[in-house]
């Protein structure tokens, strides 16, 4: 019993002390609290009185190596226009997943844009990007859905998924030497595409998805990968010499009426032209010696004759049904 009472009485004196503390103004604990010396790099606005605040302005650069991240300030004016000053590379977000963002303005002398940096930027319709810009990382600008355009023709790398699903409708991409896996997934308002003849990398779903008309395939790249323009609505693929595969699902139903192979082409994958139903005319390179599962299943309209190289030496099951 007297344990009993003795706790009560210690949590009774407990309670008393926080509602002291809860009530007390700040001013008659300025004894008490260690002042502190704070320095902020930011600005901070409430729209109105009673409303939370948000940042208008801070830094938002590379904070590797010990770097202090300065070298880039950010700012976010009134009417959603969020504008990036200063050299090298973007270190962190300053609005992600920000729905005040309508307009991105990227300074001259940034390189790199950071994962992540815009991702659900759901009000964001423009990007106006400078011509030091080299780096688009993952997952950049993933998820915007409501972004109409954008200058990509300085850009070398793009990163995964880095404008899946967007609303673009023009990619150019004559300077791009690298473009990741899904990086245009699912956007499915692209209905133009440029590529540079310096290509070396295009990874696989890359523009999956998406509303292309016509591509030219440069002949720096040897693979076409895995499903990287599978449901596109394609009336005219250029091949080059130097491809040598063309993997799994690849054109998968684009509405390709003619297809002439470079000699170089080795090996046409699985599912590579299923359900080309508009596809009529195929002509085989000479160097062609495996046509895998399905390769051109469900082309209906293919008809006349096949000429079969004599390299070929396997055909998989309903290649051609």
């Amino acid at each position: 019993m007297r344990k009993k009472n003795c706790f009560t009485k210690v949590l009774a004196v407990f309670l008393t002390a926080l509602m002291l503390l809860s009530v007390a103004p700040l001013a008659a604990m300025s004894d008490v609290l260690p002042k502190l010396d704070l320095d902020f790099d930011f600005a901070v606005t409430a729209h109105a009185e009673g409303s939370t605040p948000y940042l208008t302005s801070g830094y938002c650069g590379d904070t590797s190596d010990g770097k202090d991240g300065k070298d880039i300030a950010w700012s976010l004016d009134a009417d959603g226009t969020l504008t990036l000053t200063g050299t090298g590379k973007m270190g962190s977000t300053p609005n992600r997943a920000d729905n005040r963002v309508k307009k991105l303005i990227v300074g001259e002398g940034i390189t790199v844009l950071c994962s992540y940096a815009f991702e659900a930027c759901q009000q964001l319709t423009q990007i106006v990007f400078p011509q030091t810009l080299e780096t688009i990382e993952n997952k950049a600008f993933y998820g915007d859905y409501r972004l109409l355009s954008v200058n990509l023709e300085h850009c070398k790398i793009i990163g995964e998924y880095a404008f899946y699903n967007t609303r673009i409708t023009t990619a150019d991409l004559s300077a791009c030497k690298r473009i990741e896996k899904n990086a245009f997934d699912n956007c499915l308002y692209l209905n133009t595409c440029l590529f540079s003849e310096e290509l070396e990398v295009l990874e696989e779903y890359a523009f999956n998805r998406c509303r292309i008309n016509m591509i030219e395939i440069p002949s720096s790249i040897t693979i076409v990968k895995q499903y990287t323009f599978c449901y596109n609505p394609i009336s005219q693929i250029t091949f080059h010499e130097g491809l040598q595969q063309i993997e799994d699902h690849a054109f998968d139903s684009a509405n390709v009426q003619t297809l002439s192979f470079p000699d170089s082409l080795v090996k046409i994958g699985s599912s590579a032209f299923a359900n080309c139903t508009s596809l009529t005319t195929l002509a085989l390179g000479t160097g062609l010696n495996s046509i895998d599962t399905s390769a051109f299943n469900s082309c209906s309209c293919l008809a006349g004759e096949i000429v079969f190289p004599a390299n070929l030496t396997s055909v998989g099951y309903y290649a051609f049904n």
